[in-house]
């Protein structure tokens, strides 16, 4: 979880630097041929030094079709976490996606001063093995040195993409490969003190980015932005897309069953956490439903947050993160559980 903004995701590795893992290394271990496509970061390079920018436009995704109303979810935990934190202060923020017949996960790990980002293996999931940390903030740069974490990691076109937030705790900003791609919006805005919590899709020919954004009021609302190329982003002009009677964040949105789908975190008295669902036909204009998924052990029952999804046939499979104590940041004792949303009828509209 991050102070400041509050909670997001985890982050992408580096090419170059001494202190990371070589990103080919961590690449390699999902396709070995994958190293051969490296050169072409340099284009890379050269777009994320023209990004930044603050752009804005009328946008949605691609409409479905929308499936039956009265579809929803429920929520099976897993009642031991899937990876504990062992001498870290807390473990959080997964984000999984496939890799070959496996799984890898880029998830965030607090070791009671900075939030670093390490990567861990799994052929199903619940068996994972850490094979190192992959990013820690660089203080010489614009992260700062209290996270580079918290982010979203996508394989796409060959190699992984990995957004992640960084920066002053006052002011994260969301980055890709050392450079800051999505900045808070301007004074006054919904997003003015903070962007957070990124979570990116694909659905062609965008990519779209599901973030928190933090006014001056410290409230927190979900917004989205699009990008052809993962650097330049729009922000979509009508931002935010969600917010609710309690401080919203940590989304994680996919398709199925004839909706988009969007499994969020909501911040309700006390600071103890819940995950919440809603559901869409166009990304963009959300309905809220009555959904609440709370800790059903000892281990989380406190705090349920930080989820990350993949379809798996007809259900969904969910990572997120716990812990049993009630605080607005770090040192929850977090702990990163398992749990698999599957299809269930009623009429649950919130």
């Amino acid at each position: 979880m991050t102070a400041g903004i509050w909670q997001a995701k985890a982050p992408a590795p580096q090419a170059s630097r001494p202190s990371r893992t070589k990103v080919g290394q961590t690449l390699s271990s999902v396709n070995p041929a994958i190293s051969a496509i490296f050169p072409g970061l340099l284009t890379l390079t050269a777009l994320l030094a023209l990004s930044a920018c603050g752009r804005y436009a009328d946008f949605a995704l691609p409409a479905v079709a929308g499936g039956d109303p009265k579809t929803t979810f429920a929520f099976e935990e897993r009642p031991a976490p899937v990876m504990e934190r062992g001498s870290a202060n807390d473990l959080l923020n997964p984000s999984v996606f496939r890799a070959g017949s496996g799984f890898t996960n880029y998830y965030s790990m607090f070791d009671g001063k900075t939030w670093h980002t390490r990567v861990a293996e799994s052929a199903d999931g619940i068996q994972w093995r850490d094979t190192g940390k992959v990013l820690s903030p660089d203080p010489a740069t614009w992260e700062g040195s209290y996270i580079a974490a918290n982010g979203s990691a996508l394989f796409y076109g060959g190699q992984i993409w990995y957004w992640y937030e960084a920066g002053a705790r006052e002011r994260l900003r969301i980055g890709l490969r050392q450079q800051a791609v999505l900045e808070p919006g301007p004074w006054g805005s919904w997003d003015e003190r903070g962007v957070a919590d990124p979570y990116v899709i694909r659905v062609e020919p965008y990519f779209y980015l599901y973030y928190l954004g933090q006014d001056r009021g410290a409230r927190q609302k979900i917004g989205v932005a699009r990008s052809r190329d993962g650097v330049r982003w729009e922000k979509l002009r009508s931002n935010p897309v969600l917010e609710g009677d309690d401080n919203v964040g940590e989304p994680a949105v996919w398709q199925s069953h004839g909706f988009y789908w969007m499994l969020y975190t909501a911040r309700e008295a006390g600071e103890v956490r819940r995950m919440r669902l809603a559901r869409s036909v166009d990304g963009v204009q959300w309905t809220l439903l009555a959904a609440k998924f709370g800790g059903a052990q000892a281990w989380d029952a406190k705090v349920v947050c930080d989820p990350s999804v993949v379809v798996d046939g007809d259900r969904v499979l969910v990572w997120f993160g716990g812990g049993d104590v009630a605080r607005v940041d770090e040192n929850i004792h977090g702990q990163i559980g398992f749990g698999v949303l599957r299809p269930v009828s009623a009429t649950l509209e919130k």
